[in-house]
């Protein structure tokens, strides 16, 4: 596989330097963040947790659960790269710190967001270590019961489990057993709790996601995070289109860990169009996959220019941050 080693921009783009810069801008952006107003999105919880905002924790304490989940989810990509051998560097890592930091919607308390892409982290780990196994049916067992408690907690985790069934066979192990497993684990939450009697099924609260809704809070605010939407979802294709036609071919392996992030990307698009009103639940989602792809693409670059791609994709999101605070 090619990877450019010529740039001296690229290499501190990739490595320490851009990371603590990236992470400095962060910090400072999610503070200035934290005391803003309401995005307008609902903040739902899940089938039978209420959201963040009604655990009866001080909203400085929820800022500051949202902003170690963001951290460690800045650390978790990173440590899903290394363990998979995927892209030279952290450029992923710092793009997506970049792009958190300049979403309110994401920032602010102890979001959706963070949630989902904690969840999402952990069970991609877990899914890219099956891949090829002959037997993996208790491993498909708890990556899917781990879904099924983080539907407790948010239920759009339910929609994720049909995007997890078909990574199953993006890893090679799509078989009658492991997918029994997979949605016997999806269930054994429920049954667990129903079971023992702790909840009754009418404190299991499961919202269909609605496409039109009617929206609240800041208009300013609304549109503006509609419009990180809207860019985001842009890049991805843009860089789906880009990556399957100009990336060199990799390893087997790696090229269907691309594809289940690739296919991450384009689901997180399809939540936020088909489940509207939690929208800012799939951002992060979508920022992983787009801050991964964007960095693949600059490692397979030979132009000494190539550290420019990165560099204008954190520009975008940067001016759309201070249009919204300053417009």
């Amino acid at each position: 596989m090619r990877r450019n080693v010529y740039s001296p921009a690229l290499r501190i783009c990739s490595g320490a330097p851009g990371l603590f810069i990236s992470f400095l801008i962060w910090l400072v952006l999610s503070i200035m963040s934290a005391s803003g107003s309401d995005h307008g999105f609902s903040c739902g919880g899940g089938t039978l947790v209420l959201p963040s905002t009604q655990w009866g924790l001080p909203y400085g304490a929820l800022c500051a659960f949202g902003m170690f989940g963001m951290a460690l989810s800045a650390a978790a990509l990173w440590l899903l790269n290394k363990r998979y051998n995927m892209l030279p560097g952290a450029l992923y890592s710092s793009l997506l710190l970049i792009m958190c930091g300049t979403t309110p919607a994401v920032t602010r308390g102890f979001s959706p967001a963070v949630i989902m892409a904690l969840i999402t982290l952990g069970c991609t780990l877990t899914l890219f270590g099956l891949y090829g196994k002959r037997n993996a049916t208790a491993d498909c067992f708890l990556l899917f019961t781990c879904l099924g408690w983080g539907s407790m907690i948010q239920t759009p985790c339910l929609w994720l489990a049909g995007v997890f069934l078909i990574g199953l066979a993006v890893v090679q192990v799509f078989r009658l057993r492991e997918v029994v497993a997979s949605l016997l684990g999806l269930a054994a939450p429920y049954w667990i709790m129903l079971g023992l009697g702790l909840v009754t099924p009418d404190q299991l609260h499961i919202e269909a996601p609605h496409m039109v809704t009617a929206l609240s809070g800041n208009p300013a605010d609304l549109i503006w995070t509609l419009v990180t939407a809207g860019v985001t979802a842009l890049g991805l294709l843009i860089m789906m289109l880009y990556n399957a036609i100009t990336t060199p071919p990799a390893g087997v392996q790696v090229r269907a860990y691309n594809s289940f992030i690739n296919l991450l990307g384009f689901a997180a698009v399809i939540f936020m169009i088909f489940d509207a009103e939690r929208l800012p639940a799939y951002l992060m989602i979508a920022f992983m996959s787009l801050s991964f792809m964007t960095a693949r693409c600059t490692s397979q670059s030979r132009s000494p220019r190539a550290w420019i791609l990165p560099v204008c994709v954190a520009a975008t999101y940067l001016l759309i941050y201070f249009l919204m605070q300053y417009t």
